[in-house]
Order: structure tokens, then C-alpha cells, then sequence
């Protein structure tokens, strides 16, 4: 057996391998005729392995388009399995005579280029077998994870359940309050609580990480404001209190031929009137009456440069204007005249009402102007300031009586929120009364979650027990420290830097006495001036925006500071260090400090304007404004003269009443005509409320509202199973104490002639409102 491989190499235009195999297995036996031969030359007559291989050629060479092809037939050119003829002659000079038995030969020619088609043919296949075996596995998985159901005791946060409510529940728990709601319609009741009530879990939040003012818009400074702005300020004081009208004239006049001759505006002239450098009165002189007064108005002395005026950052005060809102279209309406009306119980009415209850044009203009002015200047200090916790403030939004019009005697109590965030914190999660009992309705507990872990700044950070886990609670009296703390720094930055320019202003501002954060404007130089008030209060209510998901185009809700938390005298016990870090602690009740209540300012300004809207756009002239003011004239600690508290009954409460009221009426209800009969059904309404102490809060659990505003199911703060009863604290003796209050409030003004001995037959009475 011989075997033979050969290998021939070829310059050409590409390189390839020459393949051979020779395979030959012969049969041997001794030659008898073998004869020595004659040696004759000495030229080489060897038949070798090699003279053999080279009988066959090699493979023709293939073009490189040809070679990935030809790979599929490989062998069409081989040569197998050749026989060699046998031989018939006798052989006389060889010892040995052999005879081919298997002659095989096999050649190919391989290019190095087929070599590399191939490999990269055998590495795409794999990569398409393994993408096909993850696509079918991924689809696999993912109709495995469809056809499993989740379990039904779980509530999915972002996916609300609905519970169906029945009637049985809702009137179960207020049986033992109200003896009369067998007689309210079944017919409404049927038609609201048909409707399933939405209990989703804890409301998730999407405030971010608070960020300062860009440097693009960067608001001018405290002091440079000041300068460029205080002289107009005192001539808008001048021009809306009516201060030395005649004397500006007479200015004007002598002044109008020099300005013309000399190219000077009078526009630019008039705002150029800055008031001499120290207040000519004392705070403590007696005020001199409106009509003695002969000194120059408090905007007119020596005129400034012109130019200076033009680049005025005023437009910040128009700004600030627009922007706070305080309504006063409720003042300026025109009053029917009483002479026209014949009948007595509406003369009656309408009498007490003006006689105590409007506020003249020029006192709320003036006060609210001086309080947007004096904010704007605590908005640009506070700007610049952040508490050790982190705290900021974001702006100032206005609400109360008078963001909504309905304040009555003197315009001398403003209500403001300050809107606070923190740096240091982002605020994660709300839980209400949906998620756990321990929550009351109309309250919430906001988690939050630091940015950066600082074991200094935890302090603003409580731990609570919430549905069945603990949690970072973003603490409300913590809160209330900080805008105090902000408050005090801010005041007394302006009042040192700035104190030049504060002691041109005819009144004095600083913190109020009351336990409340809350400021006061002595105002007693203005008060003989045309003012009519010695003070002006401002209270601040530390509050956060919850800027809850898919909430586009929602009325805004706010979590204030509550009220026994806003004392500052009364400041809750200090933690001790370490307490609330333990890891293996039991689960205890839920503080009752750490939840904040809601505030729905926003929900009530918009509630009463579209009314108003509703009643207008029929042509009637509404009488409801008249109806509140007149119940918080009567009632309300507005007018209060002592200390004591003799019975009287909160604004806020006086509000809910009239939007009960308002929600199931008619236009026609709300005419001048009907007046004594809406008061008469307000204060029956009063009466039974006060009596079965028990008045809820109009916006949460309210299936009358929702049937009318379907939008406010999407909040899940108002959606609540239970109503929120603003006579919570409201003990017996307060009850008897109330009741006689009111009996004696109608028979000093005589408005108890007005009144009818029971409710109207067009409105609803007290039991319709009441559920679980």
C-alpha cells in the first residue's frame, strides 16, 4: 500500500492550494523469467510515486465569481478509482512481477478566499439560530405571564377599583344624627349612589427637586426696587385714599405751561413726585381729619429725573396685582335703592346689610394695594433665603373672604398662602383616607425621600406606620418652624438695608402679637387720611402644592399646616435624637402631627364663579353675595368687640352653608325677591346643623357634587366614604352656647321678623346633604 499527497503552488492572480492523492495497492511475486540487464548509459529511467502523480493534472484554476459556487460540486473534476491496465507482456528485467489490484487518485485546487466565504456562511447561520431561539422564547414567556391572573385581594395603585355603594351603608351612620331622613328623595339618592365610588391607593406625587431662579430672569433687587419704585408707590397711595386732589391740580396747572415749553411729559412728570425724606407724622400724634388737612400729599415735593422712570421696575407691582386677585366685584355693584321697595321683609334685610356689611371702594383699593406691595418686597428677600433644613419660597397665593369677594365690614384681614418646597427632599407619595382609616378624610400624609443622604438634616423627616410599613414622613410642624425662621430673617434683612426707604411708607410693618405666623401694618397715620382702619393682618399659612399624575386641567389642591399646629407658642415636643432610627420597633397608632389638612381654595373661587356665571347668563340679578354677608354679619366672629367667645360661629362654616344651598337651586331661587326666603332656609339650615353637631365639608364625599362635576372623581382626596364634619370639636355646652347666640343675634337686628317658621317649599333641606 502506497500512499502520496502533493502539494503544487501557482503564481497567479490569486493563490490557491493544489491538492493530490494517489492511492495504489499492488499484488508481488518473483519474476522466473528475471534476467540481469545490460547496463548500457547511466541515464535514470526511475518510475516513481512522483512520475505516477504527475500522469494527472490538477484542477484547472477557477475565477474568484466562480469559487463560493463551484464549493457545491467539489468533485466534478476528480478522477476516481482509475485502473491500470494489466499487463500482458512478459517482464524480464524486474525480480519482481506486481499487478495493480486499487489504483485511486483524487485532486482539487482550493482558494484561500473560499476558505473565509465559508467561515463567515457558517458564523451567520449560527447568530440567525440563536436570535430565532430568543425570539420564540420571549414570546413564550410573555404569553405565559398573560394567561396568569393577579390575585384579587392586591390593589393596584395606578388601576382603581370600584366598590359599589349602597344605600343601607351611607344612611346607616348618620340614623342616630338626623330623625327627618326618611323624608328626603329616594329618587336622588337612588340615582347618585348607583354610581360607583373610586378607591384608588396612595396618590403618587410628582414634585421634583426645587430649582433657583434662572439668571435670565432674574428679578431686580431689594434695594435698587425700592429706590426706583417708592416714589410712584406713595402717589398710587396719594391718588386712591384722595389725598390733596386739589392741590395735584393746582400743581398741574402751574406747572403745565414750563413742562410744554421745556419738552418734559406730564405723564412722566406726575410719577415723579417722591415724598420728603422722613414721615411728618408721628405714629403716635393724634390722626387730623381727612377734611383739615393742608399739608402736601404724601406722593408730591421735589421732581426727579424723567429718564429714571422709564427703566421703573414697576411693572413687578402690576405683576404681583394680577396675580394675587382679590376680588372686588361683590363691592362695586350697584345697590338697589330702598325707597323703591315696598315689601317690608325685603326692606328689612336689605337694610342691615348696608348699613354694616359692604366695604368702600376706596379702603379695599388702598389695602389691597398696600399689601401686594409690602408681599412683593417679602418675595424678592425670601427669594435669596434658604432655612438650614433647606426650605424655600416658592410664591404667595392668595385665598379667604377676600380672594373670594365675600368679606364684609372692613377690608383689615387678609389670608395668604406661602407656598413652600425644600431642596434637600423630593416629595414621593399621599396617603388619604382610601388607603387606611387612620387617615381622616379631608387630611393626607405626604412621604418624601431625601436627594442626598445627610444624617444632619433628618429632622424634617419623621417615621410613620402606614399601610403595613414604615415610611419617611414629611413632617407639618417641622414646616411651620422653617417659614416662621424665614419670616423673622426676611423682615429684619429689609428692615436694616432698607430702612431709608421703609421709613418713607406712612405705616409700619412687622409680626403680629397673635400665636399665629401672621403679620400687621399699623396703619393709624392713614386711618384719619381716608383708610378707615388702625391695622391691617396679614396671616400666612405655610402650604405644599400636590401636583398629583394625570391631573392636566384639574382645579389644584393644597396641603396646609393644620391649626393646632400653626400656635407657635404651643410648639410640639422635640424629638429625641435617635428615637424614630430604631430598626426593630412595634407598629404604633399613627401620629396624629404628622397630617397635613387639604385646603380646596382653588375648588371654592371656582365653584362661586360659576354660579355667578350660571345665575348671570339667565339675566338674573343674584342675591347669594348679599345672603353670605349678611349671615357673617350676623354670626361670624367678624364684628366681635371683647374676647369672649359668646357662641360665634367661623366664616368658613357660614360659606359651606351657601354653597349647600347654591348646589340644588335654580336661578329664580337666588333673586332680590326671594332674598328673606334663602336667608330664612340659611339659618334653619344652621339651626339643624348646630343641633345634631354635625356639618360636613361641601367638596369631600359629596355624591351631589360629583353627579353635577363628574371631573372631581378623578380626585381621589375628594372621592372619599366618608363625609368630613366640620363641628367635629363641637362639645354640648358649645351647642347650647351656639343656639343661644344665634336666638339673640335675631332679635337684636330684628331680622327674626324676616324669617319664616320652616323651610321653603323650592329648596332642600338639611337631610339631603348628610350620608355616611
Amino acid at each position: 500500500m502506497v500512499m502520496d499527497f502533493g502539494t503544487a503552488a501557482a503564481i497567479a492572480d490569486s493563490i490557491f492550494f493544489n491538492i493530490s492523492l494517489f492511492f495504489s495497492i499492488k499484488k508481488c511475486q518473483h519474476n522466473e523469467n528475471y534476467r540481469e540487464p545490460i547496463i548500457e548509459d547511466e541515464e535514470n529511467t526511475e518510475t516513481g510515486l512522483f512520475n505516477l502523480a504527475t500522469q494527472f493534472e490538477p484542477v484547472q484554476n477557477r475565477t474568484v465569481w466562480q469559487s463560493f459556487f463551484g464549493l457545491f460540486s467539489p468533485y466534478e473534476d476528480s478522477e476516481s478509482e482509475q485502473q491500470i491496465p494489466k499487463q500482458t507482456t512478459i517482464d524480464t528485467t524486474s525480480p519482481y512481477i506486481c499487478d495493480t489490484v486499487i489504483l485511486a487518485t483524487q485532486q482539487e485546487s482550493v482558494y484561500a478566499e473560499i476558505l473565509v466565504q465559508w467561515l463567515v456562511v457558517f458564523v451567520l447561520l449560527f447568530i440567525i439560530l440563536i436570535g430565532s431561539v430568543c425570539v420564540l422564547f420571549f414570546t413564550w414567556k410573555k404569553q405565559a405571564k398573560s394567561r396568569i391572573k393577579k390575585p384579587k385581594s392586591k390593589i393596584n395603585p395606578d388601576e382603581p377599583i370600584t366598590i359599589p355603594l349602597k344605600v343601607e351603608e351611607i344612611h346607616a351612620s348618620c340614623s342616630d344624627l338626623t330623625e327627618h331622613s326618611d323624608d328626603v328623595s329616594s329618587t336622588v339618592n337612588e340615582e347618585i349612589v348607583s354610581k360607583p365610588v373610586v378607591t384608588p391607593g396612595p396618590v403618587q406625587l410628582t414634585s421634583g427637586k426645587f430649582h433657583i431662579h434662572t439668571e435670565l430672569f432674574k428679578n431686580v433687587k431689594i434695594d435698587i426696587f425700592l429706590e426706583q419704585t417708592i416714589d410712584r408707590f406713595l402717589s398710587e397711595l396719594d391718588r386712591k385714599l384722595g389725598i390733596g386732589l386739589s392741590m395735584c391740580d393746582g400743581v398741574s396747572n402751574t406747572l403745565s405751561a414750563s413742562s410744554s415749553s421745556n419738552g418734559i411729559s406730564m405723564t412722566g412728570l406726575a410719577l415723579t413726585t417722591p415724598r420728603i425724606n422722613r414721615r411728618s407724622i408721628s405714629c403716635t400724634t393724634r390722626p387730623r381729619a381727612r377734611q383739615n388737612v393742608t399739608s402736601l400729599p404724601l406722593g408730591i415735593g421735589h421732581h426727579g429725573d424723567v429718564s429714571s422712570l422709564q427703566s421703573s421696575p414697576w411693572y413687578e407691582v402690576e405683576a404681583i396685582n394680577n396675580r394675587m386677585k382679590w376680588s372686588n366685584q361683590n363691592y362695586t355693584t350697584k345697590r338697589p335703592d330702598l325707597h323703591d321697595i315696598t315689601e317690608p321683609r325685603l326692606r328689612n334685610v336689605l337694610q342691615s346689610h348696608q348699613s354694616s356689611c359692604p366695604i368702600k371702594s376706596e379702603q379695599l383699593a388702598t389695602a389691597t394695594f398696600m399689601v401686594n406691595y409690602i408681599l412683593l418686597l417679602l418675595e424678592k428677600e425670601l427669594g435669596t433665603m434658604v432655612s438650614d433644613d433647606g426650605f424655600r419660597l416658592v410664591n404667595f397665593k392668595a385665598f379667604g373672604s377676600m380672594r373670594k369677594g365675600m368679606k364684609i365690614s372692613k377690608a383689615s384681614h387678609f389670608d395668604v398662602l406661602m407656598l413652600m418646597n425644600s431642596s434637600k427632599i423630593v416629595l414621593d407619595k399621599a396617603y388619604h383616607h382610601n388607603v387606611t382609616d387612620d387617615i381622616p378624610p379631608g387630611s393626607v400624609l405626604i412621604t418624601a425621600r431625601e436627594i442626598k443622604q445627610n444624617v444632619r438634616h433628618k429632622k424634617f423627616l419623621k417615621r410613620a406606620y402606614i399601610d403595613d410599613n414604615f415610611h419617611q414622613v414629611f413632617s407639618p410642624s417641622e414646616t411651620m418652624a422653617n417659614a416662621n425662621e424665614l419670616i423673622d430673617r426676611a423682615l429684619t434683612n429689609i428692615m436694616t438695608r432698607c430702612k431709608k426707604y421703609m421709613d418713607r411708607l406712612p405705616f409700619t410693618v412687622g409680626r403680629s402679637s397673635s400665636p399665629e405666623l401672621s403679620l400687621v401694618f399699623n396703619t393709624r397715620v392713614l386711618h384719619g387720611l381716608g383708610l378707615g382702619v388702625t391695622e391691617i393682618n396679614i396671616c400666612l399659612q405655610p402650604a405644599i402644592s400636590l401636583h398629583q399624575k394625570k391631573s392636566l386641567l384639574l382645579p389644584k389642591l393644597y396641603a396646609v399646616v393644620p391649626s393646632h399646629l400653626r400656635d407657635m407658642q404651643n410648639k410640639p415636643a422635640t424629638q429625641v435624637p435617635g428615637q424614630g432610627l430604631r430598626i426593630f420597633r412595634q407598629p404604633e397608632n399613627l401620629d396624629k402631627d404628622l397630617l397635613w389638612d387639604l385646603s380646596f381654595c382653588d375648588l371654592e373661587t371656582r365653584y362661586l364663579q360659576d354660579m355667578s356665571d350660571i345665575i348671570q347668563d339667565t339675566g338674573v340679578q343674584s342675591s347669594f353675595c348679599v345672603c353670605l354677608q349678611l349671615l357673617k354679619t350676623l354670626f361670624s366672629n367678624s364684628n366681635r368687640t371683647s374676647l369672649l367667645n359668646r357662641g360665634e360661629i367661623e366664616s368658613y362654616h357660614l360659606e359651606t352653608i351657601l354653597y349647600f344651598l347654591l348646589l340644588e337651586s335654580t336661578p329664580t331661587h337666588w333673586t332680590f325677591e326671594n332674598l328673606p326666603n334663602r336667608l330664612s332656609d340659611a339659618i334653619h339650615f344652621l339651626r339643624s346643623a348646630v343641633q345634631s353637631q354635625w356639618l360636613p365639608n361641601f367638596f369631600v364625599a359629596n355624591p351631589h357634587l360629583m353627579k353635577k362635576s363628574p371631573f372631581l372623581e378623578h380626585i381621589p382626596f375628594l372621592n372619599c366614604s366618608r363625609q368630613v364634619n366640620l363641628f367635629l370639636k363641637m362639645s354640648s355646652e358649645t351647642t347650647r352656647k351656639t343656639l343661644n347666640f344665634i336666638n339673640s343675634r335675631l332679635t337684636e337686628t330684628g331680622i327674626s321678623a324676616a324669617l319664616k317658621d320652616e323651610y321653603s317649599q323650592d329648596m332642600w333641606e338639611y337631610e339631603f346633604f348628610i350620608f355616611g
